[in-house]
């Protein structure tokens, strides 16, 4: 008895350690995407404290996005729209565009949907903009994406 709660624990501590090991290489590149954009929002935006990342990809064009938001010199809120394959990266005060919670908020008024998934900054053709992933009541998923600077719908895809 006591051999089989060896080998179960020992099977255990070695799956953890298998699973852990494959985690950790298949987010590498992730870390490695974030490092990178971190630094060009240091240089570009003068981002000195990074609060959040994300990697925004645009299915149509097979291009992704940096996002990093953080805090300026200034001890201003700023967000940076880096392209990954070079380009113009894109920088704006929080305040003065629409919030994350704006966003989320025009899509359940205008939309009513069942449930919103996920709100996330990304940009396309140099337009930065709120994507809002949703369902609607029956069920479809659907996105909205809201304009950072003015709060207007910039495209809607429905009933996926």
């Amino acid at each position: 008895m006591k051999k089989i709660v060896l080998y179960a624990i020992l099977f255990l501590a070695l799956a953890t350690g298998i699973t852990g090991w494959i985690y950790s290489n298949a987010m590498s590149p992730v870390r490695a995407a974030e490092q990178k954009a971190v630094q060009i929002a240091r240089e570009e935006a003068g981002i000195i404290k990074t609060d959040r990342f994300y990697l925004y990809n645009l299915y149509n064009d097979f291009e992704t996005v940096y996002v990093v938001m953080g805090t300026n010199k200034k001890d201003q809120e700023v967000i940076a729209w880096i392209p990954e394959k070079g380009g113009e990266t894109v920088v704006r005060k929080i305040e003065d565009g629409v919030t994350k919670s704006q966003a989320k908020n025009k899509v359940q008024k205008e939309k009513k949907p069942k449930k919103i998934i996920s709100v996330r900054p990304g940009m396309e053709n140099g337009v930065p903009f709120w994507e809002v992933y949703y369902t609607s009541e029956d069920g479809l998923l659907n996105y909205y994406y809201v304009y950072f600077d003015t709060g207007d719908m910039y495209k809607l895809i429905r009933d996926l």
